[in-house]
């Protein structure tokens, strides 16, 4: 996975969404070594236009898990919606600035 993609799921629901993964694994973990037994954590996106906007989009993030234990598992299931702008660097929680240029330091080098 590259950083831009870790960036941009790290703004789905401004990083609860990572947070909620790391915690499912760990769980699910946790849960395969005590319980000798295979367990699962899905990461799901659904993505959706806005309607009426332009490059806009709706980003369902949906972690689940299913986490064994010694008499049988226990699953949970967590949906957060974040809207997302699509621009030519990916998706942004933030919308483009157009009119902005910058130098090589990444400084404002004018306003347009």
């Amino acid at each position: 996975m590259n950083a831009q993609t870790l960036d941009q799921l790290s703004q789905l629901n401004a990083g609860v969404t990572l947070e909620r993964l790391e915690v499912a694994m760990k769980e699910v973990a946790i849960g395969v070594a005590n319980a000798e037994k295979n367990g699962e954590v899905t990461l799901k996106l659904k993505i959706a236009p806005q309607k009426g906007t332009n490059g806009q989009v709706n980003i369902d993030a949906i972690v689940s898990f299913k986490k064994p234990n010694t008499k049988g598992f226990t699953a949970e299931e967590r949906t957060d919606m974040t809207p997302m702008f699509v621009s030519r660097e990916g998706l942004s929680a933030l919308p483009e600035q157009p009119g902005l240029d910058f130098d090589k330091s990444g400084k404002v080098a004018n306003l347009k």
